[in-house]
């Protein structure tokens, strides 16, 4: 197909952005063609890697990993902690140089809730008051039944507020709205709760949380997944060029962008490359365009590359991604609703060889939580690899030699990021089929494993995690909890009790509490198996020696969450492939 683009106004195809003429592109390549390019359906890092660089959210991180302020420019909590009052940038302002106001992120908030819009994230703000009203209504459709907020009284804004409960401001006078997102005149958004969220802003700061510009997004268009690779309507240093379906992407300098000449290490300012991203699904061969100086970035990097296949001056950086790939049970039914089936599993597999095979290089896990998680319980140890022992509890199971499972995971080429390699999937069965199992591998593609996960169409299935913000409950929640089912809870573990103790520890604004009662969950997820965790994950990128800044003095540009390469503070210099 032809390439094709938008202006930044989200109008019809135009020329690139003034300013890219004569930049040289950074190129990188990404594993599968670009699912979406909508911030509240992004779930895979293809996609968060363009969304990033053309969208903004209200929060990001700064080099530490705290939470700082991008769209916000100061924030306040109240009322016991369910009140969060957050104040825009009066500077921050679209592609097509509209200002971000205070309806702009009420409507993007509740675009992301609204089952219109099918947002893998909405569950994550189920304590907002009026969540079940923006979760059935379109779009928009709440924005109006706020009149009860009192106006901008034009007061200096408090300043920000880290612990809930702090003093500072409380909001707007009068009742509260039945909806738990209100514009408070135009540069002012309160979020009530039903309970405290102490991590509403690491919520805020995902990019699926991102503002999209009301004007243009609040259409039945927009509900098209087509229409968001046809039109910019962010507030970050990028707006879409060129797009070649199943081919490449290319994003433009934005020449509006509010923060040029005024960035910071939150936010550089500029001067952007253009960037461009090559769909490349084989591994070998992303490494072969690397070594031929045609890819500037390779992420991720091969875990094992063979001698000599990088180019002199190259540089690799790896580090901790919060991340784990696990197998998990579908508990809904026979065999794996058997505790002793899904613990003789537990024993059957080699995770030292498990990792190895997928390259990872934090090695075995123990717990749910990789150890950069606050609740990790470091008392855990990996399941020990013991085939007999597997096969006596096997065999005290019941089941008879041979037992037919069916196992999910994604064909080979789709899954460069995450590690969940047809590899892995080989080496599961084999170890499994050792003690007692017959395993069929279902190999699938993104689309239908998304679809098998979610219908419980597999009796296991391998999965990972990748934290979408740095907090426990980002992976209980998300795996396990009751309201997860259908969605990330691909095991179908129901557990009340559970549930309970993960909404007090969520609650708990005691950091030392909340991290006792973490690491207790993570103890018993241990021992209930709902899934089992095979490897903790690590970034790593290979830069070549014409990209600055160096790796070695920049972790955080190159990884940083949400862990991908940060291409706006990424520059090429003057040199030869």
């Amino acid at each position: 197909q032809a390439p094709r683009g938008p202006a930044a106004n989200g109008g019809p195809a135009g020329p690139s952005s003034p300013g890219a003429a004569g930049s040289p592109a950074i190129t990188v390549a990404v594993s599968s063609d670009f699912p979406t390019l909508d911030p509240a359906r992004a779930a895979d890092t293809e996609s968060i890697s363009a969304i990033q660089l053309m969208y903004q959210p209200l929060f990001t991180y700064d080099a530490a990993g705290g939470v700082v302020g991008l769209l916000a420019s100061s924030w306040a909590w109240s009322a016991g902690g369910r009140t969060l009052t957050v104040h825009l940038r009066p500077d921050a302002t679209f592609a097509d140089g509209t200002p971000v106001t205070s309806a702009d992120v009420v409507f993007s908030v509740e675009r992301m809730l609204s089952k219109t819009v099918g947002s893998p994230q909405a569950l994550a703000f189920s304590d907002l008051l009026g969540w079940a009203e923006m979760r059935a209504s379109r779009p928009g459709a709440l924005l109006a039944s706020a009149p009860g907020a009192a106006p901008s009284s034009g007061a200096a804004p408090a300043a920000a507020s880290p612990v809930p409960g702090a003093s500072g401001a409380s909001g707007s006078a009068g009742s509260p709205p039945a909806v738990g997102v209100v514009a408070d005149g135009q540069d002012t958004v309160l979020f009530r709760l039903a309970a405290p969220l102490p991590y509403l802003p690491e919520l805020l700061a995902m990019p699926s949380a991102s503002i999209v510009e009301r004007r243009l997004a609040d259409s039945g268009a927009a509900d098209a997944a087509s229409w968001w690779f046809l039109h910019s309507a962010g507030s970050g240093p990028y707006v879409l060029g060129a797009w070649t379906p199943g081919a490449s992407l290319q994003l433009e300098p934005n020449p509006h962008y509010w923060r040029r000449g005024g960035g910071s290490a939150t936010a550089p300012d500029g001067p952007f490359a253009p960037v461009t991203f090559e769909v490349v699904s084989s591994p070998a061969e992303q490494l072969r365009m690397f070594a031929g100086g045609r890819l500037d970035i390779l992420d991720p990097a091969p875990a094992d590359p063979p001698p000599g296949a990088l180019p002199a001056g190259s540089r690799l950086l790896q580090a901790d991604n919060l991340g784990v790939v696990y197998l998990g049970f579908n508990l809904s039914r026979p065999p794996f609703n058997n505790a002793l089936l899904r613990e003789a599993v537990a024993y059957a597999l080699d995770k030292e060889t498990l990792a190895a095979v997928a390259g990872a290089v934090s090695g075995p896990a123990a717990g749910l939580l990789p150890p950069g998680i606050p609740g990790s319980n470091p008392t855990l140890r990996p399941y020990a690899y013991d085939p007999a022992e597997a096969r006596r509890l096997f065999a005290h199971s019941g089941a008879s030699p041979g037992l037919p499972v069916t196992l999910l995971t994604i064909a080979a080429g789709g899954t460069l990021q995450q590690g969940l390699t047809d590899g892995t999937a080989a080496a599961v069965q084999q170890e499994l089929d050792a003690v007692g199992f017959d395993v069929t591998l279902d190999e699938v593609s993104w689309s239908e494993y998304y679809h098998d996960l979610a219908t419980g169409h597999d009796d296991l299935f391998q999965a990972d995690w990748l934290a979408d913000y740095p907090d426990a409950e980002d992976f209980f929640f998300n795996l396990l909890d009751s309201a997860s089912v259908g969605a990330g809870n691909a095991s179908f573990f129901q557990n009340p009790a559970f549930d309970a103790a993960l909404a007090a520890a969520a609650a708990d604004t005691d950091p030392a509490g909340q991290i006792a009662q973490y690491e207790a969950l993570d103890a018993q997820v241990y021992n209930a198996l709902p899934v089992l965790p095979e490897f903790y994950t690590a970034a790593s990128v290979l830069v070549q020696p014409w990209v600055a800044p160096s790796p070695a003095g920049a972790i955080q540009v190159y990884l940083r969450p949400p862990l991908l390469p940060q291409l706006d503070r990424v520059r090429l210099l003057p040199h030869t492939p």
